[in-house]
């Protein structure tokens, strides 16, 4: 959990933004409404009315805070099922739930289960006791940091972070660490997930931490340190005045788009087809950044392939289409000579800054030297490329 305040609720209470677990006390709050509703309409009052505090506390001369509040709109109707206000959702036909966002379906329908599954006891003892049991004998570690970092290092300790998906802490920092209006986070919450549904969640990913690289270079990208490199890389970007929604329209929606294009195999340079030499192959720059010895060649070609798109001039479409070409030799050394990590990985980097600033006096470094060029074909040669290449 975080320590920034959002609002007091009382005297020596506060209302602290959750970083991780806001599904386990999401669904504890839905359990003590389907228990609350369930004794209502068994009569048993008084069980009804501890379940009640449970999420409401009782408040002095203040108005009652739940325990547990949700970003955005869904909050109405978690709201109105925890404060047992259900008329305007009782009354909404099948065909209205399904149209309801799939956050509020799931809300819907975590409660109608435990509504289900506790009526199905058909026993009010039973239900008691379970009741007694979850109010006596159950408890929730919360741990609060004085910061988010400290809070994921908190997770990552713990073993999960290892073997999570980064997209969903990424979803996190643009939708909400860099939007203020509560409103417009709801709402790129809402297309960031659509976006998931349409393209993979590594595809997105992956973007993001292309974006971060080529913007902070000389930053090195550790393990398990994707989501810190990428906090700082949205500070960085919001610092001009712009916020998470402008780096979802400008930034990451077109990066996603151009690696959809070429894992799909459908990107090409044919519209320019007289226009130069030598058309470099697209498919065969994605398929090296695939290949670990060769994997930083992916910053260069996003690079390269992201100038070309936005070029409307002739000749700097042709600049770059040449520039990919000389880039599928410098991906063809890396993946058979197998340069050290920091090595390519620089090659890579000065790769871009020699396209970004021809003005400076800079050898090329997409030109192979003699002794490289006779690597690839010795290696070739001789076989010695090994599975990967």
């Amino acid at each position: 959990m975080e320590t920034q305040t959002k609002k007091d609720i009382g005297k020596n209470a506060k209302l602290y933004d959750l970083h991780d677990g806001q599904q386990r006390l999401a669904t504890l709050c839905l359990l003590l409404a389907a228990l609350r509703d369930y004794f209502h309409r068994a009569g048993v009052v008084e069980e009804a009315r501890i379940a009640q505090n449970m999420i409401y506390p009782p408040m002095r001369r203040r108005e009652d805070v739940a325990r547990v509040e949700l970003n955005g709109t869904k909050d109405n109707l978690f709201r109105s099922i925890l404060s047992n206000k259900m008329d305007s959702v009782n009354t909404l036909s099948p065909t209205e739930r399904k149209a309801l966002p799939i956050d509020q379906q799931l809300l819907l329908n975590a409660y109608d289960y435990f509504t289900y599954r506790l009526d199905e006891l058909k026993d009010h003892g039973r239900v008691i006791e379970f009741f007694d049991n979850l109010k006596d004998d159950v408890f929730l570690l919360v741990g609060v940091t004085s910061d988010t970092k400290m809070a994921r290092n908190i997770v990552m300790g713990q073993g999960k972070g290892k073997n999570m998906e980064p997209v969903d802490e990424l979803k996190g920092i643009v939708c909400f660490n860099s939007i203020d209006d509560e409103t417009e986070q709801d709402n790129l919450l809402q297309e960031w997930n659509q976006l998931c549904n349409d393209q993979s969640r590594d595809r997105i990913s992956n973007a993001c931490m292309l974006l971060a690289q080529l913007e902070m270079p000389q930053r090195r990208l550790r393990k398990h340190g994707e989501i810190d490199f990428f906090e700082d890389y949205m500070t960085l970007y919001c610092r001009g005045g712009l916020d998470g929604r402008h780096f979802y329209e400008k930034e990451l929606k077109p990066t996603v788009s151009l690696l959809e294009r070429l894992e799909g195999d459908s990107f090409s340079f044919s519209e320019d087809a007289g226009q130069v030499k030598v058309l470099p192959s697209a498919t065969f720059l994605y398929a090296a950044t695939k290949i670990q010895t060769a994997k930083d060649v992916a910053l260069p070609l996003v690079f390269l392939i992201g100038e070309y798109t936005k070029a409307s001039e002739l000749e700097v479409r042709k600049s770059m289409i040449n520039y990919l070409a000389e880039l599928e030799k410098l991906a063809l050394w890396m993946m058979l000579a197998k340069p050290k990590p920091k090595d390519r990985r620089q090659r890579c980097l000065e790769a871009i800054k020699y396209v970004q600033d021809r003005s400076a006096q800079r050898s090329n470094p997409f030109m192979l030297q003699n002794e490289e060029i006779d690597v690839i074909k010795q290696r070739l040669r001789t076989g010695e490329y090994g599975k990967g290449a």
